[in-house]
């Protein structure tokens, strides 16, 4: 399991550039091998970040670049990323950046005119 997870860091050199269907595949494996705690632990120590929280971080990410991005709507976009529903999208998009979806998306535009 170390070995993997060291293979992903060289890999780009940075966490933030894994895929989350990465980890998901990872974490499915060794889940059945019974050792998702042992992962979990792992993880943390490797990274500094709860894999929930990590993969949670990087939706949030790949979200605002789609409102950055695109005209996609913001169901749509919750919807991509992850998120069970839109109104948990909202609230953790908010609590994460400080920003409703909608108000980072304009305040995105303004920056660019």
């Amino acid at each position: 399991m170390r070995e993997v997870l060291a293979a992903y860091r060289k890999r780009d050199g940075k966490l933030l550039g894994w895929k989350i269907a990465d980890f998901i595949d990872i974490i499915s494996q060794y889940e059945y091998a019974g050792a998702s705690l042992m992962f979990a632990r792992l993880f943390k120590s490797i990274t500094g970040f709860y894999v929930n929280d990590y993969i949670r971080q990087v939706r949030i990410m790949k979200a605002q670049e789609f409102l950055k991005g695109t005209q996609m709507t913001i169901n749509d976009i919750a919807k991509e990323t992850g998120f069970t529903t839109p109104n948990y999208f909202y609230s953790i998009f908010k609590r994460e950046t400080g920003m409703t979806p909608a108000s980072f998306r304009e305040g995105t535009k303004e920056s660019e005119v």
